[in-house]
């Protein structure tokens, strides 16, 4: 079996055959031109250091300048409120507010908090589970709970709850084994989860963080996607 090549000697060897489709040399970025394309500019930039550092050799000290020029530009022109980019925009103010982080942290398991609200309630409160029961205060309160949680109103599914479960021990015990999955529904972290996302969506910072998100289409996971 032929022994390899050593790395050294392949090396020369690859920069020895010529390339038909080899980019030609890029132009320099020098400072003062602030007018020119920042992303053309940091491109340039980083593939000078690149070749510098492939001879052996320094980046000379102008690279960084220009590099940290052209990165300032880049951000500033991501962060313009007309032709800005949103996602950055978005990240941005995702890292300085922490309701925000707090809001998009809920977001992330919100799909997964409404089907299991959603789920306990159709347990005991599910039309199909109604029809065997007299009607009365329980089969309305049950229908009531039923609704909000259908709309997604969980304040009131919350508010409905409690409604129900501090009602008089004779309209309680006429259903008994509602008082178990009431309890458990208002103990619930989803539910918990859910009415923290509504009522953080009320800041103005996480207004405009999900206005910002809007943009780019609608999210994954939203009924819009």
């Amino acid at each position: 079996m032929p022994t390899a090549l050593p790395l050294s000697l392949l090396d020369q060897t690859l920069r020895a055959i010529p390339r038909r489709y080899r980019v030609g040399p890029l132009p320099k970025v020098r400072s003062g031109h602030e007018g020119s394309d920042p992303a053309t500019a940091l491109a340039i930039v980083i593939e000078q250091a690149r070749v510098a550092l492939s001879a052996d050799a320094t980046p000379p000290p102008a690279c960084e300048r220009l590099f940290v020029d052209a990165l300032s530009r880049l951000i500033r022109d991501a962060l313009r409120e007309r032709g800005g980019d949103s996602a950055f925009q978005a990240m941005v103010l995702r890292h300085q507010s922490p309701l925000v982080r707090e809001h998009a942290s809920l977001s992330a398991h919100a799909q997964a908090d409404r089907r299991a609200v959603r789920t306990a309630v159709d347990a005991f409160a599910h039309p199909g589970k109604r029809r065997g029961l007299p009607a009365g205060p329980v089969v309305d309160a049950l229908a009531s709970l039923h609704a909000a949680a259908t709309a997604e109103d969980w304040a009131a599914l919350s508010e409905n709850a409690q409604a129900l479960l501090a009602a008089p021990a004779s309209i309680v015990a006429a259903e008994p084994t509602i008082a178990g999955p009431l309890d458990r529904l208002l103990n619930d972290p989803a539910l918990a989860r859910l009415r923290r996302m509504d009522a953080l969506a009320a800041d103005p910072l996480v207004q405009r963080y999900q206005a910002l998100w809007q943009r780019q289409g609608p999210r994954p996971g939203t009924p819009q996607a």
